[in-house]
């Protein structure tokens, strides 16, 4: 069966760059395996998207077309944007090109939303929920019979139906994805490749769809796997760089030793990153990661005060977080980068001054740290979305995927004791925090000029 996997377009060109579509990778290897011809389309890469996908349409004749709708929005107050939006669009030039080709759609964005985007999209006749590896294989084979498979989504006689959870895979037991479906020498810059080395996530932060979307339990990769994937991306394609794309890279800790220690045994020249778990961080891991060439740790907080961490799930407090400060010191090679919530649940004014300090101590005084503030965008299946309704804080007849993007701005939580003046402070303080951060840097560079020039003065 001929099959084409499209990466929706997101509506605009992003500054970090398009995001190498790896979920779609994973998919395409496993309908290969099972004899499909397969062709990957990643909108994004093209000036002239739809153009791009009714030619892509017309020229491999698909059987099966398949949207993959990564993201739903921007998840940022500051920069709302409305991904979905796109969706209909897409839709609409695949039909034209060819009424009669079959539609199935899936992704992370797709799953929080799976029923409400079916019933608003009846030009969708499938729909893949949550993992696709093996339900998509197994769905091309029943495409008149899908009742028959798991994790389904599907119209018949105008009702939508959903045919039950189907237990997540064995991450161990698939294959590697196959890059080559995709155009890799396109992603390159300015974002890295990611690698997942495991799926799922036993953390219960408040407001993460994570453990909805993978799973509480974690699914690992053996450590050799994920390495030969690193050092095939290195030899075969000449990346240098990749990103972990794990939810949490540093839970279980020995796993994430193991793969450090793979990379370091095998001497392979590669620089990546990860997100990293707050709590459980050690100072053995860093080192380990830095001799293996992290250059990046990125880590969520989320709260500075104990009352906000407790409100947002987290299992650690204020003094986990200095640790974590301390362990950035001892690493000036690697950049530490903090991101931190706004206005989070738990917070009063205390909560705000210890905010603040923590955003300067780490986007300022830190010299290999940044901190990156946002807000809680309220998501379906989160206590957060709970908490957000029992506050008043939103009503809950409110429409998490809004039909227009004007809706989104309503979706972000914030603290009802502290967010009237919480939000126009942050907003102040990041903006002269960023021209500090840079003015720093600017005399650390002239100082380390003049002190070369000293040297060299006879």
């Amino acid at each position: 069966m001929r099959v084409l996997l499209v990466q929706a377009y997101l509506g605009r060109v992003e500054r970090y760059g398009c995001v190498f579509p790896l979920g779609l990778c994973y998919i395409a290897t496993a309908l290969a395996a099972r004899g499909h011809q397969v062709r990957l389309l990643d909108m994004n890469l093209y000036d002239t998207p739809y153009a791009k996908l009714e030619t892509v349409v017309r020229e491999c004749t698909p059987n099966v077309v398949g949207i993959s709708l990564r993201n739903i929005d921007t998840t940022d107050r500051l920069d709302p944007f409305y991904y979905y939006s796109t969706l209909r669009s897409i839709i609409a030039s695949v039909k034209a090109t060819d009424p009669h080709v079959r539609l199935m759609i899936g992704g992370a964005g797709f799953s929080m939303f799976a029923r409400v985007i079916m019933q608003r999209h009846p030009e969708l006749d499938y729909g893949v929920f949550l993992e696709g590896e093996e339900t998509t294989p197994d769905l091309l084979e029943h495409l008149d019979s899908p009742e028959m498979v798991k994790g389904i989504y599907f119209r018949r006689d105008g009702a939508v139906h959903f045919t039950g959870h189907r237990p997540f895979p064995d991450v161990h037991a698939l294959p590697a994805p196959r890059r080559n479906f995709a155009e890799v020498a396109k992603y390159r810059e300015p974002r890295s490749m990611g690698v997942q080395a495991k799926r799922g996530c036993s953390l219960r932060c408040a407001y993460c769809s994570y453990p909805f979307l993978n799973g509480t339990t974690i699914r690992i990769r053996s450590p050799k796997a994920v390495v030969d994937e690193i050092e095939h991306l290195h030899t075969v394609f000449n990346l240098d760089e990749v990103i972990f794309v794990d939810n949490i890279f540093n839970i279980p800790e020995a796993h994430a030793k193991a793969i450090c220690r793979e990379i370091i045994a095998r001497d392979l020249k590669v620089r990546w990153s990860a997100w990293f778990d707050v709590g459980t961080l050690s100072e053995d891991l860093v080192r380990l990661a830095s001799q293996s060439g992290c250059y990046r740790i990125c880590v969520s907080p989320d709260g500075a005060s104990d009352a906000s961490l407790r409100a947002l799930g987290k299992d650690f407090n204020e003094t986990a977080i200095q640790r974590v400060i301390g362990i950035a010191r001892m690493f000036p090679e690697i950049e530490f980068r903090f991101s931190l919530f706004c206005s989070p649940p738990g917070q009063n004014l205390s909560g705000v001054i210890k905010t603040v300090k923590l955003f300067v101590k780490t986007h300022i005084l830190l010299r290999n740290g940044r901190c990156l503030v946002s807000w809680v965008r309220l998501l379906p299946n989160t206590v957060m979305y709970d908490t957000a309704i029992a506050e008043g804080v939103i009503r809950d007849t409110i429409d998490l995927l809004p039909p227009e993007e004007h809706g989104i701005g309503n979706l972000f939580y914030s603290c009802s004791r502290t967010g009237f003046y919480a939000t126009p402070l942050f907003i102040g303080i990041a903006m002269v925090c960023s021209v500090g951060k840079r003015l720093m840097t600017l005399v650390r560079a002239l100082r380390t000029c003049s002190n070369c020039v000293r040297r060299r003065t006879p």
